[in-house]
């Protein structure tokens, strides 16, 4: 299935009837404030992104360090990764799926658990933006922290 396809199929399942790729790239808005981008990356995979916050001026380091733990080994990210955009400073998570043999069900899996990880995350940042956490925690109590290794 190409990526076109596959994005059409999400639609039907999310009864988005129409739902298309334009220029590559369509936009999902759940509970009217969360966006989750889709995106044909031209090399065979979708990318679902989604921006979590601007980078704070005060604490970046931190912050930074803390994202850069959190998603060693996608341990605590569900294999999803935190970046940076150079322009606009913004933080992002991404996840990149390979398009061929994916079929409609895993897509969907994995777009409905990367939004669980944009909501996560979301908060997460708001609160350790405000200082209100060193670091952060796993969204499963159960998981291992990143800094424990794959074999904890």
């Amino acid at each position: 299935m190409n990526p076109s396809d596959l994005v059409q199929e999400i639609g039907e399942r999310l009864n988005l009837t129409g739902l298309t790729l334009n220029d590559g790239i369509c936009r999902l808005v759940f509970d009217n404030s969360l966006p989750i981008d889709i995106e044909d990356d031209d090399a065979g995979n979708l990318c679902f992104h989604s921006v979590l916050a601007p980078l704070p001026h005060d604490g970046r380091e931190s912050l930074l360090a803390g994202l850069l733990s959190a998603h060693l080994f996608g341990i605590e990210t569900d294999g999803a990764v935190f970046g940076l955009h150079p322009r606009t400073e913004e933080l992002y998570l991404f996840r990149t799926l390979p398009v061929e043999g994916l079929e409609v069900e895993p897509a969907l899996d994995a777009l409905e658990r990367f939004t669980h990880q944009v909501e996560t995350w979301k908060r997460k940042i708001e609160a350790l933006a405000r200082g209100a956490a060193d670091t952060p925690v796993p969204s499963d109590e159960s998981e291992p922290l990143a800094s424990e290794g794959i074999r904890a």
